[in-house]
């Protein structure tokens, strides 16, 4: 009877594991060492692959990946929600770099029996340590050190005094922009990198305390949360709105603060809503903000 129980019990578990594998049906594929053809399905990692001079392993980007400008050269495998199937299966990648929301895309890539890995970058910490996974997966762990150490030399702005930093709300997308006014927006929250950007550069977070990462809120949320500064990136996904008519919108709203001030910014750069090598610029940006704004007013609401 021992024996019997002995034996029952690692057949037993045995079964339970092919179970939950079966469940699961997930069969993750090695990622080789270096890979040398790779699609990147966001333009953040395109961005990073080229930033590491490792273009020539790119074989696939999506219809949103548009920077550097010859990266119009590279086979498109669809959008970054809607990929072609067909399109990425007859590029024959040995890796395919997505991030953490490819859930779907990844569950078909494993059943195709082809390499994939995930890059997370919902935060700062999460943005420079993919420089490094992709540098190293690449072969260029040298290039990737030296684009970590650029944006670390831009965040120039933690030790700034809280009475020193102004409030600032950073606008993500509103609906009709351009249209000459504003109604609602989606504003950057707490939790989020832009937030940790607007600190690096010496500024605060307007809003606060927000469940939704990137909450909508209307005309009268606005004008309770009365930020120093606007910040509108609405224009940079948007290629035939241009910052001049976007911060025109916010005009007619001279109940705000930022407005009556002339702080309402549109920066030109695309590259503000992409968590990629450029974000040491997108912080370059803000800081220029920030401090046209203290040696207008030096104080902070």
């Amino acid at each position: 009877m021992n024996f019997i129980r002995r034996i029952a019990a690692p057949a037993f578990l045995l079964v339970v594991a092919l179970c939950l594998l079966v469940s699961c049906n997930r069969v993750v594929h090695a990622v080789p060492e270096h890979p040398k053809r790779i699609i990147a399905f966001a333009p953040s990692i395109t961005e990073t692959i080229y930033a590491l001079g490792a273009q020539s392993l790119l074989v696939g980007v999506t219809d949103f990946c548009t920077w550097p400008e010859n990266v119009s050269e590279k086979p498109s495998v669809g959008g970054y929600t809607n990929p072609s199937y067909e399109r990425i299966l007859s590029l024959h990648p040995d890796c395919v770099i997505t991030l953490r929301e490819h859930d779907d895309l990844n569950a078909f890539l494993d059943k195709s029996g082809i390499a994939s890995i995930r890059v997370p970058n919902d935060n700062l910490g999460e943005i420079l340590k993919s420089f490094v996974t992709i540098g190293k997966l690449c072969g260029r762990e040298k290039q990737a050190d030296s684009i970590v150490a650029f944006v670390n030399g831009t965040m120039v702005g933690h030790d700034v005094p809280e009475s020193q930093r102004p409030r600032v709300m950073l606008v993500v997308g509103r609906d009709n922009p351009g249209s000459g006014s504003v109604t609602s927006v989606w504003a950057a929250g707490p939790a989020t990198f832009y937030s940790e950007l607007i600190e690096a550069a010496g500024g605060r977070c307007a809003v606060k305390d927000s469940l939704p990462r990137y909450p909508s809120i209307g005309i009268e949320g606005i004008a309770a949360i009365d930020p120093d500064i606007i910040v509108d990136i609405s224009s940079a996904s948007i290629a035939t709105l241009s910052p001049q008519a976007c911060t025109a919108d916010w005009k007619p709203l001279t109940m705000l603060r930022a407005v009556r001030e002339n702080e309402v910014a549109s920066p030109p750069g695309r590259y503000f809503p992409i968590p990629g090598p450029r974000i040491g610029n997108t912080i370059a940006d803000l800081r220029e903000i920030i401090e046209n704004w203290k040696k207008i007013h030096g104080r902070a609401s």
